[in-house]
């Protein structure tokens, strides 16, 4: 098997790859591995702990699920790999999409600005959601 472009030629999914990707398109959540793990045993209780990690690993290799990293104690995923960004709460934790055409369009302004063939973009924008904050001021 080789990967190219983030896909692999003539791979197969196993049944254990489509539950963990499966689990991960029916949430709207960004789940740790462990949430993952969990979901998943609801689903088939004879997965094991390590062949969640291995597929959701494989499943980051092939481009089918974002890692992502912005929580400095748990990693993060999403199924979601449309254009979009993150906004992360640094008291509560949670991670929410952003769907931005001002963010969305980086690709055109480097390649107006600079002629430069932008790939991906990542942005994660760090703060206080409005519960958290809402609950700080109740203090």
């Amino acid at each position: 098997l080789s990967i190219r472009n983030g896909e692999m030629k003539n791979y197969r999914f196993t049944k254990q790859e489509h539950i963990v990707y499966d689990v991960l398109l029916q949430t709207k959540e960004h789940p740790t591995i462990k949430e993952v793990y969990n979901m998943v045993k609801n689903v088939d209780s004879k997965v094991g702990q390590a062949t969640v990690y291995r597929n959701i690993n494989k499943l980051v290799e092939l481009g089918k699920v974002r890692k992502i990293t912005t929580d400095p104690y748990n990693v993060r995923y999403d199924a979601d790999i449309s254009i979009h960004q993150h906004l992360y709460c640094n008291k509560c934790c949670r991670v929410y999409d952003v769907f931005d055409d001002n963010l969305i369009n980086f690709n055109k302004y480097f390649k107006e600005n600079y002629d430069f063939s932008v790939e991906s973009v990542d942005i994660d924008i760090i703060g206080k959601c409005k519960d958290c904050r809402r609950n700080n001021e109740k203090i």
